[in-house]
């Protein structure tokens, strides 16, 4: 009851958040360990707590630190795997130690474990991008035939800039439109992502390791790097990616209480 009770309530600073504080909730409500209800508090507000800090520190230093941006994508993108392990373990440490704040660790652990299974986050989807540079530099120079080589250069460089704003904002777009349909479809599928992550096949908590939580992340990052929002759109593909997801964000939950 203070689970779904808390699903429902807890403060949404946006929509993208429902996803994140769903997926804990789910596991939280079918883990073995059950927690009080400050604990589960502060785990589900740690699921979305790294957005949180990460657009606070964009817009209070985006003029003065531009690098930040960049900062923000490696973190959600190319490191998710890293921070989603390295929180599990300070986690576990935490509860170990009976700190305070090893519940806020574990649920920035299940934010990088969503974030790591996020087809936009992939540093894939960049690899068109990078890979049409050289198209793009030499259709802008080729424009400019007739002036000068200094002319042909600035058009190239001004072509690939062009390109790569245009292709950015349209893969910003698309980021933001599965995101959008991610929310939007989480209560309708609530139920059916319940049902598949239950009978998902689990593991022995004694042979749960960082290891295995790794290997499951690549699984998890390798298979859904290229999903389309055409993909999800069917309901048993969407349901079966969140509970995939719930399935290592649950292995993280357990590892913590060995």
């Amino acid at each position: 009851m203070h689970i779904n009770i808390i699903e429902n309530e807890l403060v949404l600073i946006k929509m993208k958040e429902k996803v994140h504080q769903g997926l804990a909730s789910l596991v939280l409500r079918e883990g073995t360990v059950h927690l009080n209800p400050n604990l589960v508090n502060q785990l589900i507000y740690g699921s979305i707590e790294p957005d949180i800090l990460n657009k606070q520190e964009i817009e209070e230093n985006i003029i003065s630190k531009p690098r930040v941006l960049y900062n923000w994508w490696k973190d959600h993108s190319l490191w998710a795997n890293n921070l989603a392990l390295a929180y599990t373990e300070e986690a576990q440490i935490g509860y170990r130690n009976n700190q305070y704040n090893w519940s806020q660790y574990l649920g920035w652990a299940f934010h990088f474990i969503t974030d790591r299974a996020t087809p936009y986050h992939s540093p894939n989807k960049l690899v068109p991008m990078i890979n049409n540079l050289k198209n793009d530099y030499h259709e802008g120079a080729k424009s400019l035939n007739g002036f000068s080589r200094n002319s042909q250069i600035a058009g190239g460089l001004l072509n690939v800039g062009v390109k790569i704003l245009t292709k950015g904002l349209v893969l910003k777009m698309d980021h933001d439109d599965f995101e959008t349909y991610c929310e939007q479809k989480w209560n309708p599928y609530k139920v059916l992502t319940s049902e598949i992550f239950i009978s998902l096949k689990k593991y022995d908590i004694s042979k749960i390791n960082l290891g295995l939580i790794e290997q499951k992340l690549d699984y998890l990052h390798e298979k859904y790097k290229d999903i389309t929002l055409e993909w999800i759109k069917s309901s048993i593909n969407f349901a079966k990616y969140m509970a995939e997801i719930a399935f290592v964000m649950d292995l993280a939950y357990q590892f913590v209480f060995k």
